[in-house]
């Protein structure tokens, strides 16, 4: 999280999450359960729908839910799942993600170099 939130210049500190975390599980009475699941973003903001990054920026919107994880019963999971899997064209690379999501705007896009 923290090196996608630094590649896109999302202004975040990424140790906030751990009280979303925290905060989902409690309002939705996961503190217990043996196993939940959470789900977060971070975006850049509420802002007009344009091509460029608002200016001042807006503050960044999280979004996140949680849910217990209930495992399937036992013959199913041990007899296992069928699946056709096929590459996802959006994304050639893991570290151009944050890039292709990127505005058109060059003027605006963050800068990336690969490590």
């Amino acid at each position: 999280m923290r090196k996608g939130l630094a590649a896109l210049g999302i202004d975040y500190d990424a140790a906030a999450l751990e009280a979303v975390k925290l905060g989902l599980l409690a309002r939705n009475g996961l503190e217990n359960v043996p196993v939940a699941y959470i789900y977060v973003q971070v975006t850049r903001g509420i802002a007009s729908r344009t091509h460029a990054f608002p200016n001042p920026p807006a503050p960044p919107s999280v979004y996140g839910f949680a849910n217990q994880y209930i495992r399937p019963a036992r013959e199913v999971w041990e007899r296992g799942y069928r699946a056709i899997t096929v590459p996802d064209q959006r994304w050639p690379s893991p570290r151009s993600r944050p890039l292709l999501s990127s505005p058109t705007s060059s003027r605006n896009r963050p800068r990336w170099t690969p490590a």
